[in-house]
Formats: C-alpha cells, sequence, structure tokens
C-alpha cells in the first residue's frame, strides 16, 4: 500500500513538471516573435499614416521621417534575433519571404528610392495608376 501511494505521489510530480514545462515552452514561443510583432505594428502605423489623408505634405513627410529611423532600429533587431532562425512560424516565413515589404527601411537603401516609392511599387501602385484614379461610389 504504501508503494502504491508513494508511485501516485510521484507520477503527479511528474505530470505536474511535464505540464509546467510544456506551458513554459509556449510562453517562451510567443516572446520569441515579439520582436517582429513589434516591425510589424510599426510599419502598420507608417503605411496609416502615408495614407491619412487629414495630414499636411510637410506633417506627413516629418512623421514618415520620425518612424523610418524606428522602422530601422525594429528591423536590425529582428535581423539580429537569433531566435527567428529555423522557426517555422508562419508570420516568421512571410516576413522573409516578401523582404521588400517586411524590411522597407533597409530595402530602400539597397534600392536607392524612397521608403514610400518602394511600397508603393511592391504593392503595385505606379504613378500612371495613381493619375488614372478618381473618387467614386462603388
Amino acid at each position: 500500500m504504501k508503494f502504491l501511494k508513494y508511485s501516485i505521489g510521484v507520477t503527479i510530480i511528474r505530470s505536474a513538471l511535464i505540464i509546467t514545462t510544456m506551458l513554459s515552452s509556449i510562453s517562451t514561443q510567443a516572446d520569441d516573435l515579439q520582436s517582429l510583432k513589434n516591425l510589424e505594428r510599426e510599419r502598420s502605423n507608417m503605411i496609416e499614416i502615408l495614407l491619412d489623408e487629414n495630414l499636411e505634405a510637410e506633417q506627413r513627410q516629418a512623421r514618415i521621417e520620425s518612424k523610418v529611423r524606428r522602422l530601422v532600429d525594429l528591423e536590425r533587431m529582428v535581423m539580429r534575433d537569433s531566435r527567428l532562425e529555423g522557426n517555422t512560424h508562419l508570420l516568421v516565413q512571410r516576413t522573409f519571404k516578401n523582404y521588400d515589404l517586411s524590411f522597407l527601411a533597409h530595402a530602400s537603401v539597397e534600392s536607392k528610392q524612397a521608403v514610400v516609392g518602394l511600397w508603393m511599387n511592391e504593392i503595385g501602385l505606379s504613378d500612371a495608376a495613381i493619375l488614372a484614379s478618381y473618387i467614386g461610389v462603388r
């Protein structure tokens, strides 16, 4: 009887340790993507500024310049983040597959274009398409 109580106690402790280990690894994996999520959030904020029709040209330019400086820092952090190496998460795969859109600041320097111009080219907006467009109701 004593052996049975000992065996049940050991089994409960082992189960608790396994569950604790699994839960801690899940939270660690979530932290692995934090730098990438910050980059995505900052890039979307910059694109929001690009598309904000309520801003004057000077205001837009000043805000974009401050966002680009922040983007450069975040892009460097993501590129140097060793936790992302070999990570098979969909967000990681998509980010590195679409380098020019994910790392806008670095890609714009490499292609010798403004960040805004590079982004518009990558999503398929050309000067001619923009000039040919009009406001209307669908």
